[in-house]
């Protein structure tokens, strides 16, 4: 007997033991991150706000991206999202309060006589004990039920939090979803802008490549050049030509994209492109020393933190599947085999009583559930360091970028200087008769050639700009 007692106490020992660390906050790890970026820019100063896009001064961009806040489905549905998050808040919110239940049940029966006697002052046919048969009667019921489930274990309390946890990961997903949607918008509007401009330059070159063929076939005709001139002035002109037709596709798909982005149908989306990509600035869009500090505001690395918290409370739950459950039940009511007289005294009954579960025999399922509570916990854990790696590898990456393309940025800017002198030059010998009509149109095709080509490096330091912002988690 004694030994039955001690097996006994080290049982509720046990539990309550665990029970204990159930109302613990699950531990979250402290990532370590460095303090500062490797990839470091020296660049003037630049506002770093959350509002970054409006360093680029466009103001149909700052509306294009107004009315996809508005329409975007996306991101509306995230929205959503967070209200379907808050109920389940409400819902596990409900098991910390009685549940009160009100029943009637009216039905027709008929029991042995040997059953009539456990009604007690319940009055129903023949129950006097004679030999008659029982006849069928009608039982009406009416009865309030409230039933109250102790939280001794802090489950219910954890799956408060847990649901909490999930909510704030739906807000945090959300925010990633507008964070994806500010870089997408911005990065198709800009190359939109970019095909518009290079299609204009691209028929100033096509303008220009007729005329050199114009030339120099009048020259061949004249015998002074070798026809081989002719085929390269073709293959220069189809060249431009294929080069238009793929930069008008691209722009249209381009606009496409965008009307869905922006929550519109194609056929009812009309962007007019002022042309003024030639009017970027490329300076005072990103400041130097960037703390890395901010990283941890990134949405992705926010909803990874909260599902590291939604299955550790998870796992809480799982270890007080373990324990025993307590409920408080009680009921008052009235049952009588005539509805007219259903509410009175003698037609009354109630109980109420302490409930106390603990199940034995499906403790493999249970211990399965506690076990990938565990694992999905631990992964939870392995993912939120693996996404604040990833962070700063995409932070560094678009700094590293940033800077090279910006330094090739320079180059191509000193080319096309260059050349815009060296057209400037040309177009003053041909006005002066020093050279021949031929050398100014190839000097205007090479200018042009490098204005296309600065267009495309001031498109690639933009996206740069854009991917900067978004692997740092601004525009939420």
């Amino acid at each position: 007997m004694k030994k039955i007692f001690y097996y006994l106490i080290c049982l509720i020992s046990m539990h309550f033991m665990n029970g204990c660390t159930l109302y613990k906050k699950p531990d979250a790890p402290d990532l370590k991150n460095p303090q500062s970026f490797k990839s470091k820019i020296k660049i003037t100063s630049a506002n770093l706000k959350d509002h970054w896009w409006e360093n680029f001064h466009d103001e149909k961009l700052n509306q294009l991206l107004l009315v996809a806040f508005e329409k975007n489905n996306n991101y509306k549905i995230s929205l959503k999202n967070i209200d379907i998050a808050a109920t389940y808040v409400t819902q596990n919110l409900s098991n910390l309060f009685p549940q009160v239940n009100l029943d009637f049940n009216s039905s027709r029966n008929q029991y042995a006589a040997a059953q009539l006697n456990s009604f007690g002052g319940l009055k129903l046919p023949n129950a006097s004990g004679s030999n008659l048969a029982p006849r069928p009667f009608d039982l009406q019921q009416l009865s309030g039920v409230v039933s109250y489930q102790v939280d001794a274990w802090n489950q219910i309390r954890n799956s408060v939090k847990q649901a909490e946890a999930n909510q704030s990961a739906s807000e945090a997903d959300s925010q990633q979803v507008k964070l994806m949607l500010i870089s997408s918008i911005t990065n198709t509007y800009f190359q939109i802008n970019a095909a518009s401009t290079n299609i204009v330059n691209l028929n100033k070159q096509l303008k220009s490549a007729n005329a050199i063929l114009k030339l120099d076939t009048a020259q061949f005709q004249g015998g002074l050049i070798d026809f081989s001139v002719i085929d390269d002035d073709k293959n220069q002109i189809e060249s431009i030509k294929t080069s238009i037709i793929t930069l008008e596709k691209q722009k249209q798909i381009l606009e496409y994209t965008l009307a869905y982005l922006s929550g519109e149908y194609p056929e009812n989306f009309n962007l007019k492109i002022h042309n003024g990509f030639n009017e970027f600035k490329k300076n005072n869009l990103i400041p130097a020393g960037i703390p890395a500090k901010m990283i941890a505001n990134r949405p992705d690395i926010q909803e990874a933190y909260y599902q590291v918290l939604s299955y550790g409370y998870l796992e809480k739950q799982t270890i007080a599947n373990f324990l025993p459950s307590i409920s408080l039940t009680g009921a008052y009511g009235y049952a009588s085999t005539a509805l007219s007289h259903l509410i009175s005294g003698p037609n009354a009954y109630w109980n109420y009583g302490l409930f106390t579960t603990q199940y034995v025999f499906d403790y493999a399922t249970r211990l399965s559930e506690y076990r990938r509570s565990k694992y999905q916990y631990q992964s939870a854990i392995l993912n939120y360091k693996n996404i604040a790696i990833n962070a700063f590898k995409e932070v560094d990456s678009a700094l590293s970028s940033y800077k090279k393309d910006n330094e090739s940025f320079d180059v191509y800017q000193n080319q096309y200087v260059i050349l815009k002198d060296k057209l400037m030059l040309a177009n003053a010998q041909y006005r002066s008769g020093l050279t021949g009509y031929s050398e100014y149109l190839t000097s205007n095709l090479h200018y042009l050639q490098s204005e296309y080509a600065l267009t495309n490096q001031k498109l690639t330091v933009m996206q740069d700009v854009i991917q900067v912002y978004t692997a740092l988690g601004l525009g939420t």
